[in-house]
């Protein structure tokens, strides 16, 4: 399997309450070995995930942004579950889960 590469919001860590590294140490317990900060403004997020997984990664949950460009970054048989509406018509491994968490869509994302 690919490196787990997770987009984190430099804000949170920023937001009052949140100490400095909280969102970067919460997405590397939940299995990510890097975190990228798609807020930094360059506009580079595909740079930013080249620079840590060349390969792409084998999978992304689309919560906000182009799930065109967060396509883009998937491996060859990688998957995308979008919350927002981006689908297979769209990207033949981009499975919507929005209010449709039923057993055969979710099926869809673990065996293609």
């Amino acid at each position: 399997m690919g490196r787990r590469v997770c987009n984190q919001d430099s804000r949170f860590e920023k937001g009052t309450g949140a100490r400095p590294g909280a969102a970067t140490d919460l997405v590397r317990q939940l299995g990510a070995a890097e975190a990228v900060d798609y807020t930094d403004y360059t506009g580079d997020l595909s740079g930013q995930v080249r620079a840590v997984a060349p390969d792409g990664v084998p999978a992304v949950v689309h919560l906000a942004g182009d799930g065109a460009q967060l396509a883009g970054l998937l491996t060859a048989d990688g998957r995308l579950a979008s919350t927002i509406g981006f689908g297979p018509d769209q990207h033949p491994a981009a499975t919507s889960i929005m209010a449709s968490p039923k057993q055969g869509t979710l099926d869809r994302l673990t065996t293609g």
